[in-house]
């Protein structure tokens, strides 16, 4: 199940990251969704709970502290957590903690928690002294955003009205869970990527300079927080040129009678030939490289889509056909709620 933020039509950069926010405490069933555990309306400082209640309790400085879904690693239970800022005008400073939590640091105001091993991945400065990017746009564009309600998988994006390329996103991709025992193999599986631009959800996810951020060895020396570029699959020409098949260069099969777009597994990494360097956003021991996993949500597509795309879906061992059930956007098929995104 997942919870839907659905043709929001932006107003104002803090009107989108309140609806964000609010929506993302919804839930269809019993369990909790993201959890706001502690924040700031930029003068009222709550120590337990969510002070915003309102769009117009958003002021400059003010934070909030997501805690997430939760998962199992050797008898204890983990939970992410996001701590966003925002600036009077809607920009941003984002940071990211795995696992040990913003409970740290000198919290006020306007001055956010800190965490053990945050990464911060949005804005720059310091907690006493932040500074911040726009992520999302003012005004003329849609937002739409997928809440997974059993995991941490989160897509939001934005792209203009009257259609077009995806110009903004946020998108959290979870990685399997695989266990030696009651131990959790990767400490973290996860990617998390925050872009803008009209190819942030299409060149851009294959890119060592704005592919998704994730960690690599957690917790021991040969960690590193890396640009993780989804593999993208490549054949030679006639010439010997390496063209790009998937994703985006593989139409349809003719023979089929209605459109079907051919999808694979979207696997992050990070190439050998990247060790001993540091590249745009990373930090740790570069020599650190491997393959992270493959997304457990999200699909690549052979088709790239120009602008969100409701897809109908079939089931192969049936045939059973279902309506709207997935969502074509830039390079990425992603499942979706049963409606076609305002254009």
């Amino acid at each position: 199940m997942a919870v839907y933020l659905q043709d929001f039509s932006i107003t104002s950069s803090l009107a989108l990251w309140f609806a964000l926010k609010e929506r993302a405490k919804l839930t269809t069933g019993v369990a909790a969704n993201w959890t706001v555990r502690t924040g700031s309306t930029g003068s009222v400082y709550s120590v337990a709970g969510d002070p915003i209640s309102s769009l117009g309790q958003l002021g400059a400085g003010a934070w909030w502290v997501q805690s997430g879904h939760g998962f199992a690693d050797s008898g204890a239970v983990h939970r992410r957590e996001l701590c966003w800022q925002v600036n009077g005008s809607g920009q941003v400073r984002a940071k990211y903690s795995p696992r040990a939590g913003f409970t740290g640091g000198s919290p006020s105001a306007t001055q956010v928690p800190s965490a053990t091993d945050e990464r911060v991945f949005l804005g720059g400065g310091t907690d006493a002294s932040p500074t911040y990017v726009t992520l999302w746009p003012s005004s003329g564009a849609w937002a739409q955003a997928r809440f997974d309600e059993s995991t941490d998988a989160t897509l939001i994006f934005t792209y203009p009205v009257g259609g077009g390329a995806v110009s903004s996103v946020l998108w959290l991709e979870t990685t399997p869970l695989v266990y030696d025992g009651t131990r959790l193999v990767d400490p973290d599986p996860l990617t998390l990527h925050c872009a803008t631009g009209a190819t942030c959800l299409t060149d851009d996810l294959g890119s060592d300079l704005t592919a998704p951020r994730g960690l690599l060895s957690m917790g021991d020396s040969d960690e590193l927080w890396a640009r993780l570029p989804l593999g993208f699959r490549m054949n030679r020409d006639s010439s010997g040129t390496w063209r790009r098949i998937f994703p985006g260069g593989l139409p349809q099969d003719p023979a089929y009678p209605t459109a079907v777009y051919s999808q694979e597994s979207a696997r992050f990494g990070r190439g050998a030939y990247a060790a001993g360097t540091l590249g745009t956003g990373e930090a740790g021991n570069s020599n650190t490289c491997g393959d992270k996993g493959k997304g457990t949500v999200c699909r690549l597509s052979g088709t790239a889509f120009a602008s969100p795309t409701a897809l109908d879906g079939r089931e192969a061992s049936t045939g059973s056909a279902t309506t709207r059930t997935l969502l074509g956007l830039g390079y990425l098929v992603y499942p979706w709620g049963g409606y076609q995104p305002a254009i």
